[in-house]
């Protein structure tokens, strides 16, 4: 078993990263009714908890997942498989007798397809309504979490930008490591859970999590020097004139996505810069598709479709190949660490082509 760490950073990824998660649990359902070709102990974990899955086991994304405490909606540690649920929790009970002034936000409702979920007879039964309003990445979720999968950074104030600028980033994963023993405590149990890792697949926004991302590879490759990676950044568009951007916001995004690949080249095994959608040809988002080009829920889903289908083979149950021997393929003229990754969805749209 050669299993993969999957690593996820930013609202845009955790959007493709959902998706992604969605169609391996899809593999799941097909396992139930016949051998799959997909060896799914390579990228889930199994975990038995009695309240949230009746005492059977239930399989868990092998995953770190990294994002600002807002964008995970409903999603969070209090929720996630096997952990304790917020209002049982006692830690945060005050320890005076004084009088004391409460104030708590409204909490999140839930989403129309959770909802719509609950109100299945079988859970894994794919809602007839569609999936309704997406608020959050975590509301069109259907896996459970482990709570060291789940990394909440704090909000950034209402008057700063989330693009942070390098060096901002990369204290911010200081402070985060140094409160949290992130590579010392989550990240090493998830990599000791493993029998033989094949390695680690990254996926993070450049604009908003280049310096964070940046600092934790260093950190990975010190400890893990001959572990591969397989990196996917997600390009911010900054060369896009769809946004109105003043030339210092720009120019912000565009060195720190520089300053992120250069560190790819040192540290990561092979990776495939990703377009921002919002440079993509109008064509992608025509027929049969339609869909509107500034939903990033689609466009996630776009994204995820290349991003599961070009990393197929490193799941696939006898016969995969891993990520060192794909990066080794990828890269055999051994003169740099990168490669493009092009596709057509969906592939009808080609069949008809060819046919007319």
């Amino acid at each position: 078993m050669k299993e993969i760490l999957y690593i996820q950073a930013g609202e845009l990824s955790n959007y493709t990263g959902t998706h992604f998660w969605n169609t391996q649990e899809s593999y799941l359902q097909a396992d139930e009714l016949q051998v799959s070709e997909i060896a799914s102990n390579i990228s889930f974990s199994e975990t038995i908890d009695a309240e949230a899955c009746r005492g059977r086991a239930t399989l868990s994304p092998r995953l770190l997942l990294f994002d600002r405490k807002s964008n995970f909606g409903t999603l969070g540690k209090a929720n996630a498989l096997g952990a304790i649920a917020a209002d049982e929790d006692q830690s945060n009970l005050p320890l005076w007798g004084g009088h004391s002034v409460e104030y708590r936000q409204s909490p999140i409702t839930k989403s129309s397809y959770h909802k719509q979920l609950e109100d299945e007879e079988e859970v894994r039964t794919t809602p007839s309504k569609g999936i309704g309003d997406v608020r959050y990445w975590s509301d069109f979720n259907r896996l459970y979490y482990l709570p060291k999968s789940l990394q909440q950074l704090p909000d950034v104030p209402d008057w700063e930008t989330t693009s942070l600028d390098w060096n901002q980033g990369q204290e911010l994963f200081t402070r985060f490591n140094e409160g949290s023993e992130l590579m010392e405590g989550d990240l090493r149990l998830l990599v000791e859970e493993c029998d033989h890792m094949q390695g680690i697949q990254l996926m993070n926004d450049t604009d908003t999590f280049g310096g964070f991302m940046s600092s934790f590879l260093a950190y990975f490759r010190d400890e893990y020097q001959k572990l591969p990676s397989f990196t996917f950044p997600l390009l911010s568009g900054a060369l896009s004139s769809k946004y109105d951007w003043d030339e210092v916001k720009r120019a912000k995004r565009i060195v720190n996505e520089a300053l992120y690949l250069r560190t790819l080249n040192e540290l990561s095994s092979l990776n495939i810069p990703m377009e921002h959608p919002a440079l993509w040809p109008g064509s992608v988002w025509a027929s049969p598709l339609n869909f509107p080009s500034s939903s990033i829920y689609h466009q996630a889903a776009i994204l995820s479709a290349h991003i599961e289908t070009c990393t197929l083979p490193f799941r696939l149950n006898p016969n995969h190949q891993d990520i060192a021997s794909v990066s080794a393929l990828l890269k055999w003229r051994g003169t740099s660490p990168f490669a493009e990754l092009h596709g057509i969805f969906p592939l009808r749209r080609l069949l008809i082509s060819l046919t007319s």
